[in-house]
């Protein structure tokens, strides 16, 4: 399918493969004009997966297998998306951190405020990476291009420049009058040394 917008919301899905445990991390561009030389969804995510899935690939544990990405046209709430398999695993073949535990990079804008922020969060984390719950200094070589991707555009699709950008619902409903889309270019990324948790990975527990 076509893009029909200059607004491109792409799905990175993943999931350990010992439990079936879940990830999804959702990454948008703003190319400022919606393109006019045919440029489609399956460009865009093969690109993707060139310039960001690959990179990912090369960071995390052989038991994250990336599943797929979901390309669409992001303020049309009744586009599906373009569906590309992916079924690689990650490239560490060796004890991973627990999948709750995750790598964080922290997004900001030129724009102020809690709304304009965001995060991406990466869980194959290889436990040879860490020392005392903290990025040691081998594992910067991976980690340190995963971070630089999170914010890069993608390159090489078409005659516009799809910049990395955050959504920010927050900020829309604020808005006088409320409008569907804020949408602000990533300014830069911060890699996160401290080994992140994500709650809604953890185990649940009996008390």
């Amino acid at each position: 399918m076509a893009v029909a917008s200059r607004y491109v919301e792409i799905a990175l899905k993943s999931h350990e493969i010992s439990s079936g445990k879940p990830q999804v991390n959702v990454y948008h561009y703003d190319s400022g004009v919606a393109p006019t030389d045919g440029t489609t969804q399956a460009q865009l995510g093969a690109q993707f997966n060139i310039t960001v899935t690959g990179i990912i690939i090369a960071a995390t544990c052989d038991d994250v297998l990336y599943d797929e990405i979901t390309v669409r046209n992001f303020n049309d709430p009744l586009d599906p998306g373009e569906i590309i398999p992916i079924a690689v695993p990650g490239a560490i073949v060796t004890d991973m951190l627990p999948f709750f535990n995750a790598v964080t990079v922290q997004l900001r804008t030129a724009v102020r405020g809690r709304s304009y922020k965001g995060s991406k969060h990466h869980s194959g984390v290889p436990e040879a990476d860490t020392t005392l719950n903290r990025l040691n200094a081998g594992a910067l070589a991976r980690w340190q291009p995963v971070r630089d991707v999170d914010k890069a555009p993608l390159p090489g699709v078409g005659a516009n420049v799809w910049a990395a950008a955050l959504n920010s619902p927050t900020a829309a409903a604020k808005m006088v009058p409320p409008v569907a889309l804020v949408v602000t270019p990533i300014l830069s990324a911060t890699l996160n040394l401290t080994i992140g948790t994500m709650k809604r990975r953890k185990e649940k527990t009996a008390t």
